[in-house]
């Protein structure tokens, strides 16, 4: 997956090499809830693109699964929606069933919080 300029097509950057995704297809979904948590927290970056800091300041209440959104505070603490794909939702399902009663929706094997 690329991301390209809009006025003469350039590759700006490259966001997944395609080997990358396809093996997130195939093994993403591990058995472990550290394969879990992980395989969502990539699907939930390459999908959102949202910064780490908001990614770590998720909370169960700040997902709805319905409409596939987070809405996460951005800089300057302003909320914005990040809309997320099918994926990163089929990531997240298995990830939710295993995940324990922790505020943060990512907190670490660990230290949850």
């Amino acid at each position: 997956m690329v991301a390209r300029c809009p006025a003469c097509d350039q590759v700006l950057l490259r966001l997944v090499h395609d080997r990358g995704r396809a093996w997130l297809d195939l093994h993403g979904l591990g058995r472990s809830f550290a394969d879990r948590r992980d395989t969502a927290i990539i699907r939930i970056f390459v999908d959102t693109g949202m910064r780490l800091a908001e990614m770590t300041n998720l909370t169960l209440d700040d997902l709805d699964m319905d409409y596939e959104v987070a809405v996460v505070l951005g800089k300057g603490r302003r909320p914005h929606s990040c809309p997320f794909g099918a994926k990163a939702g089929q990531a997240l399902d298995p990830y939710l069933q295993v995940r324990g009663g922790a505020t943060s929706l990512f907190g670490s094997v660990r230290w949850p919080r």
